[in-house]
């Protein structure tokens, strides 16, 4: 149910706020972190904590050149990774990861000789 009508499961309102309020919409940002409510529902962080966050970690390079990242993830949400050569134009370097637990890691092959940027994306 979402009776506010602001895209946010009214169950997970109720969880983190204890209330449904009429004035929450999809642009309050609760905890003051720059991260809406609404944002923070699809990425699973508590809107209530202004460090829960997601994040992914500097690449770590592995000895065959293969790049090793890493992010806390929640049970539940599905994630992919996005590439990019020149940070304006991305496309998805793995396909959409549904996780079990709440530390994430994957290692890539990126081509060799190319500088590769990296985001990642999540559902719920």
């Amino acid at each position: 149910p979402d009776a506010n009508t602001n895209g946010i499961s009214d169950l997970w309102e109720l969880h983190y706020f204890g209330v449904v309020s009429p004035t929450r919409t999809r642009t309050t940002d609760t905890d003051g972190d720059g991260v809406s409510d609404y944002d923070e529902f699809i990425a699973g962080t508590d809107p209530t904590v202004r460090n829960s966050a997601l994040s992914m970690a500097a690449p770590s390079p592995q000895p065959n050149g293969a790049l090793t990242l890493n992010w806390a993830s929640s049970v539940g949400r599905q994630y992919r990774i996005l590439g990019s050569t020149n940070a304006l134009t991305w496309t998805p370097v793995t396909a959409w990861i549904r996780l079990a637990d709440t530390n994430s890691v994957i290692t890539l092959a990126p081509p060799p000789g190319s500088a590769m940027f990296f985001k990642l994306e999540v559902s719920p």
